[in-house]
């Protein structure tokens, strides 16, 4: 049997009741609560894929973006008590990006212009093959940390 595990991100939507005024007569009526809405939305799913740790690589969201970082493998059952994980297979770091405030997602491989290859201590499978991390370098500097942009 194929499986994989599926990278779902729930998101709460805060819905407010209208004003009384506006509410319906009809006892049946379905007008929104205080409590939030949450919608689970799958973001990455691949047969015999592996997806985690979003929160390890971060999340960030500017208006209606929103960009995730996540680790994607092989899955092989390890267990209950492990991430299901390949060890012995290439992991990639890869981008989710969704520009609809989190309703519809693509994936990114920043790795493919030389950027995020997993490497050190943090890699639960192995590198890619034919990629290696950039030499690392200091900032230039010059960015302005105060400018409104």
């Amino acid at each position: 049997m194929l499986r994989s595990t599926i990278l779902v991100l729930g998101f709460v939507v805060p819905l407010f009741a209208a004003p009384k005024s506006s509410w319906s007569a009809d006892p049946r009526s379905t007008l929104p609560t205080n409590k939030p809405v949450v919608e689970h939305v799958k973001v990455y799913a691949e047969p015999g894929k592996f997806g985690g740790w979003p929160a390890n690589h971060g999340i960030w969201s500017w208006g209606n973006e929103i960009l995730v970082g996540f680790s994607a493998g092989t899955m092989k059952d390890l267990g209950a008590e492990r991430h299901n994980i390949d060890r012995d297979k290439p992991e990639r770091h890869l981008l989710a990006r969704s520009l609809d405030g989190g309703q519809t997602w693509s994936i990114e491989d920043p790795s493919e212009k030389g950027a995020l290859i997993p490497s050190g201590q943090a890699l639960h499978g192995t590198v890619p093959p034919g990629q290696q991390e950039r030499t690392w370098e200091n900032c230039p500097g010059g960015i302005d940390f105060l400018h409104p942009d």
